[in-house]
């Protein structure tokens, strides 16, 4: 018997070894290597990096086919090469939806270089994404061109793009320019253009760098807006750096002038802007910009409630508002903060320069309103306290005392309430037991779970992993066909989260607010019912009752400029439930089956909204009541629907699939299990 059971215990050690492994496969990045053949197209997934320190990250110099694209949803970098080289080959379009880093060539840093390539490529740059280093494209292939798609801003940091037939900021898309010691250049082809489409923006950040008559953007090339088309020309950067007169765009010739709106941001004003001509016949677009003196948090606010933001929403940009402008002196050419918090909130909020941008910097600003905390810590202790459940019912069924194993996976999706964010999670989890019989009517068990769930909320872009442990002791009690379980269960959770905060309207500084925090939460379930036998069948009416409490500890965040504090936050749950567990057993020739169906409701009398109390950490005496956080819900339901496969007489494999349904929550579960009895 114990050689036996020594051999369970390690099926055991390798099944939840490999749940790990699944794990780390499941959320964490990876470097890889150079690519250097394109004989299909690739895809750089989000948190893989593609890198190189001697050479190009991808670097194509035969083959490949104008049909095979190239999308980076990661980072593309090299150190000392251009990041992405195609040369003496084709390619399709090169698209980037993250980062790519370019090396560093004879002083210059280089992004792209497909110079020699066999066919023109497009390079994309999607809303988000990144670009860091000059841009060189094939100046004799009709299809090089430049690319800018999704209302997010994609951000340029370079100083000069070159043989493009095209640079094209798309409808409703927006590109940022950082500022640069230099005028960005951009060396178009012969009769080569930039194009700003219907309801584009293009954002010009200034570091006060520039000569008086250098521009911002330097066109070697025609500048124009499609016909009938409007668009914004906004400028930002470090506010101190901006006042004055600003050269913002040179080029041969601009075309729609009169359609483009130049303006400033919260703190700035553009006075006055003309279009004017130089010595060589080159015209530009010049601006007189001054700092706005009657600048208020209040004006934040209206314009946010404006874009569509809540009252929660206005009133936390507003704050934020309170705290840049506390002490902070304003003239038309001279803007005075009290510290370097103040400043730094100041070119954040900035960036906001229309009720759109307002509402959703608010939204960022808000800590998450989404439950997505709270819901976690129940998720993980529901499922754990679950498992016991049907393994309780099992052995009313007639199983003997052993141990026992679950390991699933499960998706879920909580939809978005009005301004309330939603999330989809996703979640790998293991379980294990072993339990004994101490009477013909009692059996006593432990059980512990690790549970790792990834969730991303669907508007704010705000992620948590989280690293879950559950342990509970059980018992049941039978006599005749009436039943009582007792389940205790106490758990810990790590998070780690990562909150964006300016990234969509190209703020320049750390939009990463990251926390590192814990919760701890116990529980206790009775469940009592009869068994009643029709033939192959057993159905068990239930009923039960559980109480539970979590605390989340220590949430603080780094990073960024807006990054919070909460206090302490409890959350405590009075619950009542029934179901009906129905079971069956089916005799093969070679083998018994075990069918069942488990239907679960309950009730939460304590359900309702929770508040956060949250802290900004770049002025501790400015407090966030947030007090419309989405708790635990009234009413859950739950159907798992499993399949048992007995083995021998002491063991069996088992699979089952479970679905969860809440208030704007669905989820599915697929598990596997095995069972041993003693």
């Amino acid at each position: 018997m114990s050689s036996l059971i020594t051999k369970q215990k390690s099926i055991l050690a390798v099944a939840i070894t490999s749940v790990l492994g699944a794990w780390s496969g499941h959320v964490c990045s990876a470097d890889l290597g150079p690519i250097t053949d394109l004989t299909e197209s690739v895809t750089i997934n989000q948190g893989d990096r593609v890198y190189s320190a001697s050479g190009s990250a991808i670097d194509i110099t035969s083959g490949g086919d104008s049909k095979y694209d190239i999308t980076n949803n990661g980072i593309v970098q090299s150190d000392s090469a251009a990041a992405i080289r195609i040369t003496g080959a084709k390619a399709g379009d090169i698209v980037n939806y993250g980062q790519v880093i370019g090396g560093m060539v004879n002083g210059e840093q280089i992004a792209l270089d497909t110079r020699g390539s066999e066919n023109g490529i497009a390079y994309v740059m999607q809303g988000g994404s990144e670009t860091s280093g000059n841009l060189y494209l094939n100046p004799d292939k009709y299809g090089s061109e430049i690319a800018v798609k999704g209302s997010t801003a994609a951000i340029f940091d370079a100083v000069l793009v070159s043989g493009a037939r095209e640079f094209k900021v798309g409808q409703e898309s927006t590109l940022t320019l950082r500022p640069q010691n230099e005028s960005i250049v951009m060396d178009m082809q012969a009769d080569g253009k930039v194009r700003l489409s219907n309801k584009s923006t293009l954002n010009i950040e200034l570091n006060g760098e520039l000569a008086d008559d250098e521009a911002a953007l330097k066109v070697n090339g025609g500048f124009e807006l499609d016909t009938g088309a409007s668009a914004d020309l906004v400028v930002r950067g470090n506010v101190q750096d901006v006042a004055g007169t600003q050269r913002l765009i040179e080029a041969d010739s601009i075309t729609g002038y009169g359609d483009l709106e130049v303006t400033g941001g919260w703190l700035l004003t553009v006075d006055s802007h003309q279009l004017l001509t130089n010595a060589d016949g080159d015209q530009y677009i010049e601006a007189e910009i001054s700092y706005n003196g009657e600048a208020s948090a209040e004006d934040l606010a209206q314009m946010a409630i404006a874009g569509g933001a809540d009252t929660t929403e206005s009133q936390v940009l507003e704050s934020f508002g309170n705290i840049a402008l506390g002490g902070t002196e304003i003239s038309s050419d001279v803007i005075t903060f009290t510290s370097e918090n103040s400043e730094e909130l100041a070119n954040l909020l900035n960036g906001v320069s229309n009720d759109q941008e307002a509402a959703r910097l608010a939204g960022e600003l808000t800590p998450d309103r989404s439950g997505a905390i709270i819901h976690a810590i129940h998720r993980s202790q529901n499922h754990q306290l679950d498992h016991i459940d049907k393994r309780l019912s099992v052995y009313r069924n007639g199983q003997e005392g052993g141990f026992w194993l679950n390991m699933y996976g499960y998706q879920g999706e909580k939809d978005v309430n009005g301004r309330i964010d939603g999330y989809e999670v996703s979640g790998l989890s293991a379980s294990f037991g072993m339990d004994k019989n101490y009477s013909e009517n009692m059996i006593v068990g432990a059980a512990f779970s690790i549970n790792r769930q990834d969730i991303d909320t669907q508007i704010y872009s705000t992620n948590y992993i989280v690293d879950d442990y559950q342990m509970s002791l059980y018992g049941s009690l039978n006599k005749d066909q009436y039943f009582t379980t007792l389940v205790v269960n106490a758990g810990y959770s790590s998070f780690v989260s990562a909150r964006t905060v300016g990234e969509n309207i190209g703020y320049s500084g750390n939009t990463k607010a990251e926390g590192d925090f814990s919760a701890m939460n116990i529980a206790l379930r009775m469940n009592s019912g009869v068994n009643y036998e029709f033939g192959r069948f057993s159905v068990q009416p239930l009923v039960a009752a559980e109480l539970n409490h979590l605390k989340i500890s220590d949430y603080e965040e780094t990073g960024s400029i807006a990054s919070l504090s909460y206090d302490d936050q409890s959350v405590s749950q009075i619950k009542l439930g029934g179901g009906l567990n129905v079971s069956t057993k089916i005799e093969l020739d070679s083998a018994t089956l075990s069918p069942s169906l488990m239907v679960m409701g309950w009730y939460d009398f304590n359900a309702d909204d929770e508040q956060i109390d949250a802290y900004v950490l770049a002025d501790e005496t400015t407090q966030l009541d947030i007090d419309t956080v989405s708790g635990a819900s009234k009413e859950r339901y739950e159907l798992q629907a499993a399949l048992d496969y007995h083995m021998s007489r002491k063991g069996k494999l088992g699979v089952a699939l479970g679905h969860q349904v809440e208030h704007d929550y669905i989820d599915t579960k697929l598990q596997l299990q095995y069972q041993y009895s003693f």
